[in-house]
């Protein structure tokens, strides 16, 4: 959503940064791509959320490169979102309603000064698929693909990502 307000209102953006984020048209990860199907995602996406915060906790760190880094705390924080049935269902219908190939097709278009950080351990999205599809779109973005992080880039590799983000917003 941030990716495509840039693209559509260039005058009210100063400088974008993504973190691990899609926007391209690249085949979604296979569970994304069955939530697409009516009932078979449906189904999936029930049986996939979590039952309990050691479940939450689990299933976040399969998104961590760092397990280390997950705490109590935050498993506990995301539990109770994951047992809204509203905020399920609003995953297969997002997944239903993307089309990825309008903001894919709007970033060559797009100067806004952009920083695309990614964990190259992502378990979700392959980042060199990612990262070589931003460089083609977009040859002036600076993309950062760090080490010992994964899709939660920003969990795994806090101070890194702070300086990244410090260091492109103050230029």
């Amino acid at each position: 959503m941030a990716l495509y307000f840039t693209e559509k209102h260039p005058e009210r953006v100063i400088k974008y940064v993504g973190m691990d984020n899609t926007g391209l048209d690249l085949p979604d990860p296979w569970f994304y791509e069955l939530a697409k199907w009516p009932v078979i995602g449906e189904a999936a996406m029930k049986l996939s959320m979590p039952t309990s915060v050691d479940a939450t906790r689990q299933l976040l760190e399969g998104l961590l490169a760092n397990k280390s880094e997950m705490t109590a705390d935050m498993a506990q924080e995301l539990y109770p979102p994951l047992t809204f049935q509203c905020n399920l269902a609003s995953q297969w219908v997002l997944e239903r309603n993307l089309d990825w190939s309008v903001t894919d097709q709007l970033i060559p278009k797009m100067k806004t000064p952009t920083l695309v950080i990614w964990g190259k351990q992502d378990t979700i999205e392959d980042s060199s698929s990612y990262v070589q599809r931003w460089h083609q779109l977009d040859p002036q973005a600076t993309i950062v693909v760090l080490d010992h992080a994964g899709h939660l880039v920003y969990d795994d590799q806090p101070e890194k990502v702070k300086q990244l983000l410090l260091s492109f917003l103050a230029a």
